[in-house]
């Protein structure tokens, strides 16, 4: 049995920023920074959130992904999903 759970809905992406560089060892990093909003789906809460993303290129395939991101709307849904009658 798979249990999937989603913790966001309506997800959306604005202020979006894109660049690349190229590193010393021959590899490349993109960088994704940008805002992304939220509906939450256990507190019907609504989250607006800076997030940064870092993906380290080699031999055209990604060997590193970095994100970084305020966890408290995650940490909220979850602890709402704790208390429910949905996860028992």
């Amino acid at each position: 049995m798979e249990i999937r759970v989603l913790f966001f809905s309506n997800v959306f992406f604005d202020n979006k920023e894109v660049f690349t560089t190229f590193n010393k060892d021959r590899s490349y990093t993109t960088i994704f920074k940008g805002n992304w909003s939220a509906k939450g789906n256990f507190t019907n809460n609504t989250y607006k959130v800076y997030s940064f993303y870092e993906f380290k290129w080699k031999y055209n395939k990604i060997c590193e992904i970095h994100v970084h991101w305020n966890n408290e709307p995650y940490y909220k849904e979850w602890n709402k999903l704790m208390k429910s009658k949905e996860y028992e």
